[in-house]
């Protein structure tokens, strides 16, 4: 396996994952020179086959041209795997004849209603400072939609919470000891609560983290 990344501390995890009896993986990291024919010209003579890319959005389309380029993605055996989660942004029309497999993950479906309801409130709340703002489903990206939900989780848990017992912010200083008394209540009462958001079903375990 053939690992090229512009930021290894990324894929930590996932190359302690190796085993010592997998095949060997060989990690390249992604220089600023856009020029990236020579090392995928290297990775084509060498033979290998399972390639994971971790770069930025951006240089995504011009690695993979680059890589069609020197033929690189003529074989149905060599397959791409890349890790932005950002990935459903790109439009691939240009490589849909090449041969070799592109695999992406993401976390939010351009076509679902929760999407296309959270742009429709997007733009329009923008209206109401008399700015425009136009966005495609297609083009949100994750870290928009992760924000987005996080939000609604915390605004939901307060407006109930608070609807039974009235919730008061007061004056903090972030550099002193003293916690607002409200503050636990709502981390533990979104633990217990279930949102289904942009990112899709929204369930915290007992630490509070985010299941997926």
């Amino acid at each position: 396996m053939k690992v090229l990344s512009v930021g290894l501390m990324r894929l930590k995890d996932v190359l302690q994952i190796h085993g010592p009896d997998d095949n060997p993986i060989t990690v390249r990291q992604l220089g600023d020179d856009p020029d990236y024919r020579p090392l995928l010209k290297e990775i084509q003579t060498s033979g290998e086959s399972n390639i994971v890319l971790d770069c930025d959005p951006d240089k995504i389309l011009d690695i993979l041209r680059q890589a069609r380029e020197v033929k690189l993605m003529e074989d149905y055996q060599v397959s791409y795997v890349i890790t932005s989660l950002n990935t459903h942004t790109i439009d691939f029309e240009e490589l849909k004849f090449v041969r070799s497999n592109i695999t992406s993950l993401r976390l939010i479906d351009p076509k679902s209603y929760e999407l296309r309801n959270a742009v429709h409130d997007w733009e329009e709340g923008e209206k109401r400072f008399n700015r425009i703002y136009r966005i495609s489903p297609e083009h949100v990206k994750t870290e928009a939609a992760v924000v987005h939900d996080a939000v609604r989780v915390f605004a939901a848990a307060l407006q109930e919470l608070d609807s039974t017992d009235e919730i008061s912010p007061i004056p903090m200083n972030c550099k002193q000891p003293t916690q607002w008394p409200h503050g636990l209540r709502i981390v533990n009462y979104m633990k217990l609560k279930t949102e289904h958001g942009i990112t899709g079903p929204i369930v915290f375990d007992d630490l509070g983290f985010c299941q997926l």
